[in-house]
């Protein structure tokens, strides 16, 4: 520890000498992957939202970020959605990325995203998925999904998928596919899934089955889904929406935001009550509801969770722990558009990672070194990317400080990110 200390000390005196000590010290370690967590206890995943798009990673903003109604401005990335004058949105969303709005194809980016989903305890994330066809955004989010799925593994971390079928109708009404090729197309498509992700060991497994999860079937009718799903050689343990469908062994729960913050409690009360005779279940957190949809002309708002600040997170998130389900479900990680992320965002701060940090170490009665100082790493380290982002030394440094906050060596990745920023 001398070292890092005496680094810190002496860097405005001779911080070239250090920083050359620091290149030797670190730049040559090898790149290796993080161990994953023992699966001891119940899985607790982030619900990841794969699709903004954003310049310089893109040319331009996606519609995840305009909704075709808005305009953001990237003059400044991290500077505030709200015109001081107007006062109108210049993004869809009430909230802002504390990164800015960001591109989720952005290396720099994930490496925050899952560096983040780490320190505060996660097993993982469930990536909203769309498929792999070519049309409209669905390609991209899937390109998108491999990149975090390659980040979540390299940091550790396990991921699983929920697959939107109501893609299949816009693959129809887009000339993609006909109705009779519905259910060949979902069985074509799952048969990719299974060889690509199925097996990987970082994919999510249930009693040594893949965890599939199905928002709906808004698509297919039981049957139908049975036979996507037919032929594959290890059945996914497969969740449907509120409750078992077709060949689930059971239900995921979700926001109702229409019902509110009273009603959709008692609404949670009551999934878990159906769910007592189901095989398995997963039970859901979230943090508020707050869409933009009506303001963006898209369609009407879906309803209203108040965040009452921070409260509906922490009884939702205490509940889900305690439900005794398979899987903890947060929902979401970074759905900007409906406001429901737990990602830090200038409005919030950390505040819901805090709380995620400090309710995963009490139920699970472990000691971490990770401190809520600590969940800022991430984000000093992004900026650290962006600024030195042409320095092949820089860089191969801040590599070093990920692996170290990896490994739960806080201390160190600390020194060598207060360091870095030291240089001038």
């Amino acid at each position: 520890m001398y070292f890092f200390d005496r680094c810190e000390l002496e860097y405005k005196v001779a911080h070239r000498l250090v920083f050359q000590l620091l290149i030797a010290a670190f730049a040559s370690l090898p790149a290796v992957a993080m161990p994953a967590r023992e699966a001891a206890t119940t899985p607790v995943m982030a619900h990841y939202m794969p699709w903004y798009q954003s310049p310089p990673t893109s040319s331009k903003f996606g519609w995840h970020w305009t909704m075709d109604s808005f305009s953001p401005d990237y003059s400044n990335d991290k500077a505030s959605k709200i015109e001081s004058n107007s006062g109108k949105l210049k993004a869809a969303s009430y909230y802002t990325p504390l990164i800015g709005l960001y591109d989720s194809s952005d290396q720099d980016a994930i490496e925050y995203e899952a560096l983040l989903m780490k320190l505060s305890g996660l097993d993982g994330a469930i990536i909203d998925w769309y498929g792999d066809d070519d049309f409209l955004d669905y390609g991209i989010n899937n390109q998108n999904s491999l990149k975090f799925m390659e980040e979540l593994k390299k940091v550790g971390l396990s991921f699983a998928l929920m697959y939107e079928d109501s893609t299949v109708k816009h693959l129809i009404s887009g000339g993609i596919i006909k109705p009779d090729q519905a259910v060949q197309h979902g069985r074509a498509l799952f048969q990719r899934t299974a060889q690509k992700w199925f097996s990987d060991s970082s994919y999510l497994k249930m009693d040594d089955r893949p965890v599939l999860l199905m928002f709906g079937p808004q698509y297919y009718s039981p049957s139908a889904l049975g036979e996507v799903l037919q032929g594959l050689e290890t059945k996914p343990a497969l969740f449907t929406l509120h409750k078992p469908v077709g060949p689930a062994i059971g239900g995921f729960d979700w926001m109702i935001p229409k019902l509110g913050i009273t009603d959709g409690a008692h609404m949670i009360a009551d999934f878990y009550q159906r769910s007592k005779p189901w095989a398995k279940f997963i039970t859901v957190a979230y943090p508020r509801f707050h869409d933009v949809y009506e303001q963006a002309g898209v369609n009407h708002s879906w309803g209203s969770i108040d965040d009452a600040n921070g409260l509906t997170y922490r009884q939702t998130l205490d509940k889900a722990l305690s439900a005794k389900g398979q899987v903890v479900q947060i929902a979401t990680w970074n759905d900007w558009g409906e406001g429901t992320q737990i990602e830090p965002s200038q409005e919030f701060g950390y505040r819901d990672l805090e709380y995620t940090l400090q309710a995963l170490r009490s139920v699970r009665h472990t000691h971490s070194t990770v401190t809520p100082t600590d969940l800022r790493i991430p984000e000093r380290i992004y900026d650290l990317r962006k600024r030195y982002s042409a320095d092949s030394n820089v860089q191969a440094i801040l590599n070093s400080a990920v692996q170290y906050l990896c490994k739960g060596k806080m201390a160190r990745a600390r020194a060598i990110v207060s360091a870095l920023e030291a240089k001038r």
